[in-house]
Parts: structure tokens; C-alpha cells; sequence
């Protein structure tokens, strides 16, 4: 199984940060400003062992952009290829 480690090692550009609130997530900050979000439970930052990690892309204000989802582990590499696909065309990886 994936952990949240082996996605970081892959995505080194995700964060920790304070969303407010006593609560946490990691980040990845986009070039025009947006970030990819990924949390679990009430605003925790995930860690490994935690099946399912909530994921969210916002624009440069912090909104939302469509929906929020629940990603399993697994998939988590996955959905932020695509969505660094989708808001960074030409980026083939942060590294």
C-alpha cells in the first residue's frame, strides 16, 4: 500500500501549513497562485496509514475549484498528476 511518505517523496513541493482553526493540511502552491489541498478528517494532515485523503484544488483567493474528493491512498499520486496536468500545463514533475 502507498503512503502519504512515498507521495512526498515524489512531490516534494507539498507542505505542511496551518489552514486555520487548529487545523492542517498539505499543500502544494501552484504557479499562478492556486494550490492543490490534501487533508483528512476535521484538518489534519495525513499521515501514513490513513486510507483515504481528502483532495481539493483552489484558485489564487482560496476558492474552491468544482469539488472536493475522497481519494484512496493509492490513487492520491494519481489525482495530482492530473491535477498538475490540468492547472500547469508542460510540468512533467517538481523535481
Amino acid at each position: 500500500m502507498t503512503t502519504i511518505s512515498d507521495i512526498r517523496a515524489i512531490y516534494p513541493n507539498l507542505k505542511e501549513e496551518s489552514t486555520g482553526g487548529n487545523c492542517a493540511a498539505l499543500v502544494y502552491r501552484l504557479d499562478d497562485g492556486g494550490h492543490l489541498l490534501l487533508t483528512v478528517g476535521e484538518g489534519d494532515v495525513p499521515q501514513d496509514g490513513d486510507a483515504f485523503i481528502d483532495c481539493g484544488v483552489y484558485d489564487a483567493e482560496s476558492n474552491l475549484i468544482g469539488e472536493a474528493v475522497s481519494v484512496s491512498i493509492d490513487e492520491v499520486q494519481a489525482w495530482i498528476a492530473s491535477a498538475l496536468a490540468a492547472r500547469q500545463p508542460g510540468l512533467l514533475s517538481d523535481r
